[in-house]
C-alpha cells in the first residue's frame, strides 16, 4: 500500500548452435502427467497444479539455490511479449519408429524427418509448407528475419547411441531474427511413394533452448449522483499486476475496516490496510513490493462484512524475475515442488480499472534463474488437479 484517498481526503550440437547454446541459453524439459500413481503421488487441490522437478547444470549435476517463478501466458497474447531469448529447439522421438505401420523393421538412420510451420494454428494439414529457411544455413548469421535454420534432418538413433528407428535433430531448429507467428511446427516422415507414413503432434518452442519429444500418429495410406453508502469490494486493478494495485471498497457505516492479502495456494497474509474510515466509496492503493508471481485473495472485512476477490500478480520481464522472490528455491539437490493455480478465471482489469473481460488461468510458463546462469523457461497447459514434472537445465553466462 501504501496511500489511500477517499472522497473526504545436449551433446550432438552442431559447432555454429553451439556456441550459441553454451553462451545464452538453458535446456528445458517437460512431461504432463495426467494419472500419477504410486505412494508418494497425490491429487493437487481444486484449482491448482503440482509442478515438481530438478534444475541441473550443463553437466548433469544438481543446482542448489535456483529460484522457480510462475508467469501466466494468456490466450490472444503475442508469443514476442513474452520472448526472453531466441528459440533453439531440437526434436527427439519419444520411441522407436517403424518402416511401416504397426511393422517390426526401425526406420534406418539416414531417413530424413521433414519440418513443417504450422502457419494458420489450426494444427497439421495439407495446407501446411515447411518454414521458410535463411539464407545461409544452418548458421543464418545473415538471416533474413523470421526464418529457420533448417527444414529438415536425418534419423540418427544409432549414431547418437538411442537406439535403431530413433533421432535427436542436430543442429536444433534455430529461428533468425523475429520468431514465427505462430511459433508452431511439427514434423512428417514420407514413404518412397510420396505419401505421408508419419505426422507429429505440433510444438510451440519456449523462449531459449528446449528439448521437444515429438509422437507420431502412423497413416497406413500413408468504467455520479449522490446514493445511500453501501458495502462493496470492487475488482482490484491493474490485473494481471505487476508493481501496484489499486482497491475499490465502500462501507455503509464508519468503521474499521482492514484489507488482507493471502496467496491462493500457500499460507501467509499481509494486510494491506487497516484503520477507520468514513461511510462511502474509497480506494486504497497497495505496493506488491516483492511478492512472487501468482494468484492471490484481496479481502476487505469491516464489521459484520466480508468479501474477497482473485488478484493475478504476473511480472514477465526476465530481469525484473531475478529481482522478486521466486514461487520456491530449489533444495541442496536441485529439486523443487509449487503449486500453481489452474483452471481459475479471473477479471482482468487494465491500469484505470476498466474491464477487459475474463481469462482463464490454463497456460503456465516455469521459469528457473540463477546468478551466473542463463534463464530456462518453458510453458505449457495446465488444468485443475493436473500434475506436471520438469526437468530444467541452466548454461552458465
Amino acid at each position: 500500500m501504501k496511500s489511500e484517498r477517499t472522497p473526504e481526503e545436449k551433446p550432438w550440437v552442431s559447432a555454429g548452435v553451439a556456441m550459441l547454446v553454451a553462451l545464452s541459453f538453458a535446456l528445458v524439459s517437460c512431461e504432463k502427467k495426467e494419472s500419477p500413481t504410486g505412494p508418494d503421488n497425490h491429487n493437487p487441490p481444486a484449482g491448482t497444479a503440482q509442478v515438481t522437478g530438478q534444475v541441473r547444470d550443463a553437466a548433469g549435476q544438481p543446482i542448489a539455490d535456483a529460484a522457480l517463478h510462475l508467469v501466466y501466458v494468456f490466450t490472444g497474447e503475442s508469443r514476442a511479449t513474452h520472448l526472453d531469448q531466441p528459440s533453439v529447439t531440437f526434436f527427439q522421438s519419444e520411441s522407436p519408429l517403424m518402416t511401416e505401420c504397426g511393422g517390426s523393421v526401425p526406420i534406418p538412420d539416414g531417413v530424413m524427418v521433414k519440418l513443417f510451420w504450422d502457419r494458420n494454428g489450426n494444427g497439421p494439414d495439407n495446407s501446411d509448407q515447411p518454414p521458410p529457411l535463411c539464407d545461409h544455413p544452418l548458421e543464418c548469421d545473415d538471416g533474413p528475419a523470421g526464418t529457420v535454420n533448417i527444414i529438415e534432418f536425418a534419423f540418427n538413433g544409432l549414431t547418437s547411441g538411442l537406439g535403431p528407428g530413433m533421432f535427436y535433430s542436430d543442429p536444433g531448429l534455430v529461428t533468425q531474427g523475429d520468431v514465427l507467428d505462430p511459433n508452431r511446427f511439427f514434423a512428417r516422415i514420407y514413404c518412397m511413394d510420396g505419401n505421408v507414413l508419419y505426422t507429429s503432434n505440433w510444438v510451440e518452442p519456449p523462449s531459449g533452448v528446449s528439448d521437444a519429444v515429438l509422437h507420431f500418429d502412423c497413416d497406413s495410406s500413408c468504467n455520479g449522483a449522490p446514493a445511500v453508502p453501501e458495502w462493496f469490494l470492487t475488482q482490484s486493478y491493474p490485473n494481471p499486476a505487476v508493481d501496484s494495485i489499486t482497491v475499490p471498497f465502500g462501507l455503509q457505516v464508519t468503521g474499521e475496516a482492514v484489507v488482507l492479502l493471502s496467496a491462493v495456494v500457500e499460507r501467509g497474509t499481509d494486510t494491506l490496510f487497516s484503520g477507520r474510515m468514513w461511510s462511502g466509496g474509497h480506494e486504497i492503493d497497495a505496493d506488491l513490493a516483492d511478492r512472487p508471481n501468482g494468484l492471490y485473495y484481496v479481502r476487505l472485512v469491516s464489521g459484520g462484512y466480508s468479501a474477497q476477490h482473485t488478484l493475478l500478480r504476473n511480472i514477465t520481464d526476465y530481469d525484473r524475475l531475478r529481482e522478486n522472490d521466486p514461487a520456491v528455491w530449489t533444495a541442496n539437490d536441485g529439486t523443487f515442488s509449487l503449486a500453481a493455480a489452474a483452471g481459475v478465471i479471473i477479471d482482468r482489469r487494465d491500469a484505470q480499472g476498466e474491464s477487459q473481460g475474463t481469462a482463464a488461468l490454463a497456460r503456465l510458463k516455469v521459469v528457473a534463474t540463477k546468478n551466473g546462469y542463463a534463464a530456462a523457461d518453458t510453458t505449457f497447459e495446465i488444468s485443475s488437479g493436473s500434475i506436471i514434472a520438469l526437468n530444467l537445465t541452466l548454461h552458465e553466462l
